[in-house]
């Protein structure tokens, strides 16, 4: 699998870790994400993943995770 190093303009806080692209995103939901998890979760996942094969919008990834981090209370 390729992988595309991207980090955005900004990073995210999320809880008390700064996340500055995709590939850091997608560790943060995989190691520190509650176990309650939801649509928004998903479509995050799916957003991140895409962005981080190169077949994706790294602002979508963004978008996605952000949401996901309200939905989950994480910011």
């Amino acid at each position: 699998m390729q992988v595309n190093i991207v980090l955005w303009d900004r990073p995210i806080r999320a809880g008390g870790t700064l996340i500055f692209g995709p590939l850091a995103a997608k560790e943060f939901m995989t190691a520190s994400w509650p176990e309650a998890k939801d649509r928004n979760f998903d479509k995050a996942v799916a957003a991140i993943l895409a962005a981080i094969r190169g077949r994706g919008s790294p602002d979508l990834a963004r978008e996605r995770f952000e949401k996901a981090l309200l939905s989950a209370e994480l910011v």
